[in-house]
């Protein structure tokens, strides 16, 4: 997703073939945050994420966000699942 901040009109530069590539044919699991539903325990690394009874991820680190009094992971997931909401 961060293909957008890349000027492709250069002429040439270091990783220029490999974010071509990419941007071809994207990777079918994305990083994204989540907002745990948690009162007393935070998520950890590699816990699974599920959805509608599939697994379609995993957490990658998580913690408590003190400023928004909230818990949050980030995750890699499918593509398919990692529109907000």
């Amino acid at each position: 997703g961060l293909d957008r901040f890349i000027d492709f009109d250069k002429p040439a530069f270091v990783g220029r073939g490999a974010a071509l590539a990419e941007r071809a044919n994207p990777p079918q699991t994305l990083v994204v945050m989540l907002e745990v539903d948690a009162t007393n325990a935070d998520a950890t690394g590699y816990e699974p994420i599920w959805h509608d009874g599939k697994r379609v991820g995993y957490v990658t680190s998580g913690g408590y966000g003190h400023t928004l009094g909230r818990s949050f992971a980030m995750a890699m997931v499918d593509r398919s699942v990692s529109a907000p909401g």
